[in-house]
């Protein structure tokens, strides 16, 4: 087995601290045996020795590979390198007594070289000066208030220049080039890294540098990485701001226009105040009880790795009803932001939502909510955004709503608060951004949100129950269909109650109301297994990291709707190619495809099918070949059941389906490039 020398590379950052504290205190060891006559000391002044100069060797070799697979400036890594192969010979010399005469000023000698070392490593890591703090180190520096700027300075000298050498200089400068960048000077900034240039000034969301500070802190992409200090929400801004305006190296300050929050942020006008509720301790939820919620249709999110707080929404359920609210009660002290909105509740519910204390967003529109939530306001003091749209609120809630620290927000558009309660408001909260919406006069109508298919399975071998789902909105009427071929009109069927399907169905259906524009079409694919093969190989195995149970569970009729389900056969950078025997020879005439999309850990949705058949396993034609459209940004998690019809109904045993993947992440995505995944878990021959 070949040995990874660039591991051991990479422990020298871990071992580097070992020499400096073990020949430090064999130092200072030795110097009572001297100055006090401690003699007893000897025996630990040996010991200590030899353990300083065996870790001395190992710091020194392990520091030697980094330097060869690191991006460093040549100069002082030289100068560390030397300096700290002379501390690890110095220190077996003295280990050996090989230089008694000189032991002692040789030992004194050793001392001064472990502070040159670190002064040289500190370099290396953290910038010119950084040990000694000298004139050349990195400067706590922060960009000018640009209302007393000298205007004839340039935004990036004035503005983005003290961000980069706050916060990336350190990493990417003269003496230390992490991934051949410099951010110290606007030419090499231009030029980029080893990945090529920084800065996209076409299309600036494509900057490596813009995607670069957006990615979640956890990721090893990050910049600044974990660890380092972090760009405040204030800089991140400024920086986006300058890279979509061009990432300009020569305008003045009095030449451009300046967005007033960055204004604002740079000359202190707007304080960047952290709600309270971020500084408190919470242990995460507990997954069991997040999956529960999500089993029941309940969206639930969390909001950043390594954070309890998570976002909840009851979206398109119009009765929660005991066993969701049981089950959102168990993580209520980690729910920061919660959609109630077109929900329905028990009045008990209601008095329930005191207890959900750690609240920074609440939206409550089109509910049945009213005053009774007099009783609970008070208790939400971190409250920022409060939703009470269309809801029978009245005057009477105004003064606990006025009391709330936290609140910046809040929208009372159609509810049962008075002009006079609303100037009330404004007087006693004139920092409050109140939402009391626009006339509906002479505007354009507007859209109705989409119903919701409700069924408990994609695959069905006998009957299935169909239900069209929409919240309680007087005089909107639901139509659907059933035809691949048509797509629903007010002439189609209009729901009325469940649907009971017998046979594989494309449903489709949307939402209509007079004086209102027509919801957008939903839809669902529901399939009738006719057969069930009776066995499945696939050419390729799947990742180790997602096995399922082999190519059998791709006939099992076992789907999950989330990315943690143990049904997945996860494939990375390949396609995924199985063959499935159907017994006898069968009348085929489709192909589905149940599997996941989750653009954010690099899983995408497949980009095409191809069916093959045969008769006797031997000899196979091409049967069917469907194209799925290609995603050109970031969405959320979602399964898929694709469909690829066959050219004509074909008689076969053997069906080998190709799942082909794209197999890198595409060039919108923040790891362009990288090898993606494709997740499935059922494959249907109807």
């Amino acid at each position: 087995m070949a040995i990874d020398l660039t591991l051991f590379g990479r422990l020298h950052p871990l071992l580097v601290h070992l020499p400096i504290g073990i020949l430090i205190l064999a130092y200072g060891l030795e110097c009572l045996v001297r100055w006090r006559q401690r003699h007893d000391l000897k025996p630990a002044v040996r010991l200590a020795l030899q353990a300083g100069a065996f870790s001395a060797v190992l710091t020194a070799a392990s520091g030697w590979i980094l330097g060869q697979v690191g991006d460093y400036g040549p100069a002082a890594l030289q100068w560390h390198q030397w300096t700290g192969t002379g501390v690890a010979v110095l220190s077996v010399l003295l280990c050996l007594r090989a230089l008694e005469r000189w032991y002692f000023p040789l030992f004194t000698v050793l001392l001064a070289g472990l502070v040159l070392a670190g002064h040289f490593g500190g370099t290396l890591t953290h910038g010119a000066g950084y040990v000694l703090g000298g004139a050349g180190a990195v400067q706590d520096t922060a960009a000018v208030d640009p209302d007393t700027a000298d205007p004839d300075a340039t935004v990036y000298s004035a503005l983005v220049q003290p961000v980069f050498r706050q916060k990336c200089v350190s990493c990417h400068n003269a003496k230390k080039q992490k991934g051949k960048l410099r951010l110290d000077d606007p030419q090499l900034l231009l030029q980029g890294g080893k990945h090529g240039p920084v800065l996209d000034k076409d299309i600036p969301e494509q900057s490596r540098l813009f995607q670069r500070i957006r990615l979640p802190l956890q990721h090893d992409e990050h910049m600044p990485p974990a660890g380092k200090p972090q760009l405040t929400t204030h800089e991140q801004a400024l920086l986006e701001w300058w890279i979509q305006a061009g990432a300009d190296f020569t305008v003045k300050l009095n030449d451009v226009q300046l967005p007033d929050k960055i204004r604002a942020n740079l000359n202190n006008k707007q304080e960047a105040i952290r709600n309270p509720v971020y500084a408190i301790k919470q242990p995460a939820a507990d997954p069991v009880d997040i999956q529960r919620l999500q089993e029941q249709l309940v969206y639930v999110e969390q909001l950043g790795a390594e954070v309890p707080w998570l976002a909840v929404s009851f979206a398109g359920i119009s009765r929660p009803g005991p066993g969701r609210w049981e089950a959102l009660k168990k993580i209520r002290s980690r729910i920061i932001d919660l959609d109630l909105a077109n929900t329905e509740l028990e009045p008990e519910f209601w008095s329930d939502l005191q207890e959900f204390t750690h609240l920074i967003r609440l939206n409550l529109a089109h509910s049945n909510s009213g005053d009774a939530l007099r009783s609970v306001i008070p208790r939400l003091r971190f409250l920022e955004t409060l939703n009470l749209t269309n809801t029978p609120v009245t005057d009477a809630l105004i003064e606990e709503l006025v009391q709330l620290p936290e609140l910046k927000r809040l929208f009372i558009w159609q509810t049962d608060i008075t002009p006079a309660g609303e100037a009330r408001i404004r007087r006693q909260r004139p920092d409050l951004v109140l939402e009391t919406g626009t006339s509906l006069v002479d505007t354009l109508p507007l859209a109705l949100r989409p119903p919701r298919i409700v069924y408990n399975r994609s695959f069905f071998t006998d009957t299935i129950q169909v239900r069209l789902d929409y919240p309680a909105f007087n005089g909107v009427s639901l139509y659907y269909s059933l035809d691949e071929a048509a797509s629903p009109t007010t002439s189609s069927a209009r729901y009325s109650g469940p649907i009971v399907l017998d046979q594989t169905a494309h449903v489709r259906a949307f939402a209509a109301k007079p004086g209102w524009l027509s919801s957008p079409i939903t839809d669902a694919v529901l399939v009738k297994k006719r057969y069930t093969p009776v066995g499945a190989v696939v050419l390729k195995p799947p990742s180790p990291s997602y096995p399922a149970a082999g190519a059998s569970s791709l006939i099992d009729g076992k789907i999950s709707a989330l990315q943690g389900g143990d049904t997945w056969l996860g494939y990375q950078g390949e396609h995924l190619q199985a063959t499935l025997d159907m017994g006898q020879s069968r009348s085929l005439r489709q192909v589905f495809v149940h599997c996941l999309e989750n653009n954010a850990p690099w899983i995408f949705k497949p980009v095409a099918i191809r069916v093959e058949v045969s008769a006797d396993g031997r000899a196979y034609t091409v049967a069917g070949y469907r194209r799925f459209e290609e995603n050109r940004q970031m969405g959320d998690q979602q399964t898929h059941l694709l469909r690829c019809p066959l050219d004509r109904e074909t008689e076969a045993r053997y069906v080998r389906v190709t799942v082909l993947s794209p197999l890198r992440n595409p060039a919108w995505h923040p790891s362009k490039g990288d090898k993606c995944w494709i997740f499935v878990d059922e494959i249907v021959v109807e």
